[in-house]
């Protein structure tokens, strides 16, 4: 789980680029949804698209439950929800800049319970 979120979309959209290979796009589909690590892919409203049944375990959450639902509304605390969802929001309006962190935030389970994620971008 040493991946965040940004940083797997950045690669969906590269990969997208040579969408001419199917056989390959499903690859790396099928890839996502079985790595033993949380993926979930956002729109630029933060809106899930994307999670993968990793997550779907770890978090206790259905996929019908998730898709469509605002990612930080959904998964992040409240007390850290509006601070992430500002790095959201600059990452977007600033695609150029490089992100590197290397950070741990909690999540949200459907429980109510966190469990804590180391991220690298």
């Amino acid at each position: 789980m040493q991946k965040k979120i940004l940083e797997i979309e950045d690669e969906i959209e590269r990969r997208a680029a040579f969408a001419g290979d199917k056989k390959s796009d499903q690859l790396f589909r099928n890839t996502l949804e079985n790595v033993n690590m949380a993926v979930c892919m956002l729109d630029t409203e933060g809106c899930i698209t994307f999670c993968n049944d990793f997550l779907l375990r770890m978090t206790g959450w259905k996929l019908s439950e998730v898709l469509n639902q605002n990612w930080h509304d959904l998964f992040i605390p409240e007390a850290k929800r509006l601070a992430i969802k500002s790095s959201f929001e600059k990452a977007l309006a600033n695609p150029a800049t490089p992100l590197s962190w290397h950070y741990e935030s909690d999540l949200m389970t459907r429980q109510g319970e966190r469990r804590t994620l180391s991220w690298d971008t």
